[in-house]
């Protein structure tokens, strides 16, 4: 089985073309459910909502990406959300981070992004970042931004370490008279589950 992005994101759109999205927590929120959701046949996947990562590069000493699925103690996506509907997303500082992390320049092989629900303490179970892990920026900005563009992010990306495995999931927003746009672009369509 794989997790359709398209699929996945056709049902971001239309909670955001429905006027249920007016916040980037409330994006997330959204994606996180539409993945749950798309997610129902696989009992060892799981997504996490801004696990801390820890590595040490640039002088900062953790990452949370706003999403994560793992399935069999394997990261098998990290994905980055902005919003900005009617303005220009930054997302080059994610990018950057998801360098660092498809890199393995981090002190740590491995990442703890579990709890144990009785304790809150951290799960010993370590995921690992793979080399098929999936990265995916998602983004709904004003159709005139870069980060909403393909071409733009691609040259970005172009020498990134997951170029080969990377996504944009892009909202384009246009305006009062034209309904927004959302594409599945990149190099991955869909996330491999069960294959780890």
């Amino acid at each position: 089985m794989n997790l359709s992005l398209e699929k996945v994101w056709s049902e971001v759109g239309r909670d955001y073309i429905g006027g249920l999205i007016n916040s980037e927590s409330c994006f997330q929120a959204v994606l996180y459910k539409v993945l749950r959701d798309n997610l129902t046949d696989t009992t060892d996947t799981k997504v996490f909502v801004e696990p801390v990562i820890k590595y040490y590069d640039s002088g900062s000493p953790q990452y949370k990406p706003d999403l994560v699925i793992c399935q069999n103690k394997k990261i098998i996506a990290i994905i980055e959300l902005k919003f900005a509907p009617n303005w220009n997303p930054k997302i080059k500082p994610d990018i950057d981070k998801l360098n660092i992390l498809a890199s393995q320049k981090s002190m740590a092989d491995k990442y703890y992004v579990a709890r144990k629900p009785n304790t809150g303490e951290w799960e010993e179970k370590e995921y690992e970042i793979m080399a098929s892990s999936v990265f995916i920026i998602a983004v709904i900005g004003n159709y005139s931004s870069k980060s909403v563009n393909h071409n733009s992010i691609k040259s970005l990306i172009s020498n990134m370490n997951y170029a080969q495995r990377f996504c944009l999931m892009s909202g384009k927003v246009y305006g009062e008279n034209k309904e927004p746009e959302f594409d599945v672009e990149g190099s991955v369509d869909e996330i491999p589950i069960n294959q780890w």
